[in-house]
């Protein structure tokens, strides 16, 4: 059962593949799916900040200075902010 130090690199290789299997099937369970989507919506947060002072002084991360350092529930947050954030990201100004 138990597997030779010397093979640290082929057991690293088989608990990576166990991992990426399990979440293949939870990705697959829509009820769960579902669980996960309505938990994260009900109790999430969404924060973000500039991903470094030299891409926050940069004049596209300047469209997005509101939200350097932000936090705030999703269930709160209106739609209208989720997507600017995630513009922001999408642009590379925003982590």
């Amino acid at each position: 059962m138990c597997a030779d130090v010397g093979d640290a690199a082929d057991v690293a290789a088989a608990l990576e593949g166990a991992r990426h299997i399990m979440v293949e099937r939870a990705a697959e369970d829509a009820e769960l799916v579902g669980a996960i989507r309505e938990k994260f919506w009900a109790q999430g947060t969404l924060g973000s900040a500039p991903w470094s002072q030299d891409v926050a002084k940069s004049a596209a991360a300047q469209n997005f200075r509101d939200y350097f350092g932000f936090s705030e529930s999703l269930q709160t947050m209106p739609s209208h902010r989720v997507l600017a954030v995630l513009r922001g990201e999408k642009e590379r100004s925003l982590p």
